[in-house]
């Protein structure tokens, strides 16, 4: 596996490359949304590969003092759209795409702007069924899981957040590190960390906007430490969940055992000795499903990159 694999620098000023998030395009080349430090807070950066290498892109400044956070998706427009915090005003803030590449017509509203808490840390973006993007976040100050429905596919107007799953407290929250994708069933699924617990959790959503219904678990831990961080979630060829979360340094892939997570699911260390899927907090994507249908799951060990492939479809 791997075979020719090639490495490009596509941004190194500015400590760019912070919260990375990668999706491809409907021109078939990767798009990247990013960080980069030069704001106050960081800006939004977004670099659009010209090639199926990356030997060509192009790197633009999307927006300032909103760069952290990041997720990015292509909605059914074809065009990128994304998801940032907005950490000087304590809120969701979504980008959609004029272009591919993001250089000119983007639009950005604030999705989620509550003055009184603290929403859109740790945010991830999935396509809903309805075609609209469906954000999972969290409210820092009130320690909850948060769901964002935009209104249309460029989340300009329409937008509806809830309060998915809501056991926490700004002491021992639930939300972070969050995940998201879309089920079998056509509704969303989110991994994100019981910090009460302090392992993994799973909500699966009621209805497409995850304001009623909603079914969260925390699932069982299979190690003495903290588990739950660093999550990343999709949905495998049999159309169950499987996550990949870090335990103090280990490992772990969880296979849900039903559509909601709520019963049957099995959990596995799959590395150990620090083993880091990515930088505290930062929502790169790491895990997926490969040929076959078989998990694959990337993660560094001691500084160096590394990928996990099971051998079966839950990883057991």
């Amino acid at each position: 596996a791997c075979v020719g694999m090639s490495l490009r620098l596509l941004d190194s000023a500015n400590q760019a490359g912070r919260f990375s998030s990668i999706a491809i395009g409907a021109d078939g080349f990767p798009v990247v949304s990013y960080g980069a430090a030069p704001g106050a807070f960081g800006e939004l950066r977004v670099t659009h590969c010209l090639d199926s290498d990356c030997l060509s892109h192009t790197t633009v400044d999307v927006e300032f003092d909103a760069g952290t956070y990041t997720s990015i998706a292509i909605g059914i427009d074809g065009l990128p759209v994304i998801s940032h915090y907005d950490i000087g005003n304590g809120a969701l803030r979504v980008t959609h795409c004029g272009n591919s590449g993001c250089s000119a017509g983007n639009a950005s509203t604030w999705v989620d702007d509550n003055l009184v808490t603290n929403v859109g840390n740790f945010t991830s973006i999935a396509i809903g069924a309805d075609g609209f993007p469906v954000i999972s976040h969290q409210d820092r100050s009130g320690g909850l899981l948060r769901v964002s429905h935009c209104g249309n596919t460029a989340c300009t107007s329409g937008n509806s957040s809830t309060n998915a799953d809501g056991i926490g407290s700004a002491f021992a929250p639930v939300g972070s590190d969050s995940s998201i994708a879309i089920g079998r069933d056509g509704l969303p699924i989110i991994s994100h960390k019981d910090g009460v617990a302090n392992a993994l959790r799973v909500t699966h959503c009621g209805n497409l906007t995850c304001s009623a219904g909603n079914v969260s678990t925390t699932i069982s831990k299979v190690t003495a430490g903290g588990e739950g961080t660093e999550t990343s979630i999709a949905i495998g060829t049999d159309g169950l969940a499987v996550i990949r979360h870090n335990a103090d340094g280990l490992l772990l892939v969880t296979h849900c055992g039903n559509v909601t997570c709520s019963q049957g699911n099995a959990s596995r260390l799959v590395t150990g000795g620090a083993s880091r899927g990515s930088l505290p907090g930062q929502q790169s994507r790491t895990l997926a499903i490969g040929s076959g249908g078989l998990p694959v799951v990337a993660f560094t060990l001691r500084e160096k990159l590394g990928v996990v492939f099971c051998g079966t479809r839950t990883c057991q």
